[in-house]
C-alpha cells in the first residue's frame, strides 16, 4: 500500500525561509530544463517536482508552480505544501527525468541541513543536556550529516563513538571509511529528515 503524507511549510516553520530559497533554485532547474527539452515552460498550480530518496523508500514533491512567479512579485508565499509517498517505484509517468541533476540535487541539500543543525543546535542541547546520544534520532542524524558535510566525508573523530540510527539507517565509527553516510543518503532523504527534525524540536506536527 502505498502512503501520502502532505507537510505544510508555514512562515513559522523554523525553515521557512531556506526552504523558500531552495524550491526556488530547483524551480528554476526544472523551468530551464522543460525549456531547453520542449522549447516551453508552462506550470500551473498543483504541477510538482518530483526528488526521490535512496535510502528512504520514497518520493517527495515539490511544487513547480509559486516560489518564482512568487519571488517575481516581491512576495512569499504564506504556506506551500510538500508530499510524500512511500513507494517510489509506484509511480513513473514523470514527463521528463533529470537524473543527470542528481549530485546538484544533493549537494544543495548538504548545506541547508547544515544551516538549520547549527541555527538550533543549542536548543537541542538545553533540552537534552546529557548529551548527544540522548538527543531525538533525527538530530543525532544531522549532527552526523554535519560533521560528513564538513569533514570531507568523516563523521566520527575517534573509533569510540557511539553510532547514530534514524530510520533504519545506522551508522557506527567503522563506516566512515567503508560505508561513508553520504553515500547512503541524497537529498530527498535530507528533506524527510528535516521535517523530522522540525517536528521533533517545536513540537508541532507538520503533516496535514
Amino acid at each position: 500500500m502505498r502512503l501520502q503524507t502532505t507537510y505544510r511549510i508555514t512562515k513559522q516553520t523554523g525553515f521557512y525561509d531556506e526552504l523558500c530559497t531552495l524550491m526556488i533554485a530547483l524551480q528554476g532547474v526544472a523551468v530551464s530544463t522543460e525549456y531547453l527539452l520542449n522549447n516551453k515552460a508552462e506550470y500551473a498550480s498543483g504541477d510538482y517536482l518530483t526528488i526521490e530518496a535512496k535510502h528512504l523508500v520514497s518520493e517527495v514533491r515539490l511544487p513547480l508552480f509559486g516560489p518564482i512567479q512568487a519571488a517575481i512579485k516581491n512576495l512569499e508565499q504564506d504556506q506551500f505544501d510538500l508530499t510524500v509517498i512511500s513507494d517510489k517505484q509506484a509511480e513513473q509517468n514523470f514527463t521528463h527525468e533529470i537524473a543527470g541533476f542528481q549530485k546538484f540535487v544533493n549537494a544543495i541539500f548538504k548545506p541547508f541541513i547544515v544551516s538549520y543543525h547549527e541555527a538550533h543546535k543549542d536548543e537541542i542541547e538545553r533540552k537534552f543536556p546529557s548529551g548527544r546520544h540522548t538527543w531525538p534520532d533525527a538530530w543525532q542524524m544531522s549532527w552526523a550529516v554535519r560533521n560528513a558535510a564538513s569533514h570531507n566525508g568523516t563523521v566520527f573523530d575517534s573509533p569510540k563513538r557511539q553510532p547514530v540510527s534514524w530510520q533504519g539507517i545506522t551508522h557506527l565509527p567503522s563506516d566512515d571509511l567503508s560505508s561513508p553516510l553520504l553515500e547512503k543518503i541524497n537529498g530527498g532523504d535530507l528533506l524527510i529528515l528535516l521535517f523530522e527534525m522540525e517536528e521533533t524540536r517545536t513540537g508541532i506536527v507538520l503533516s496535514v
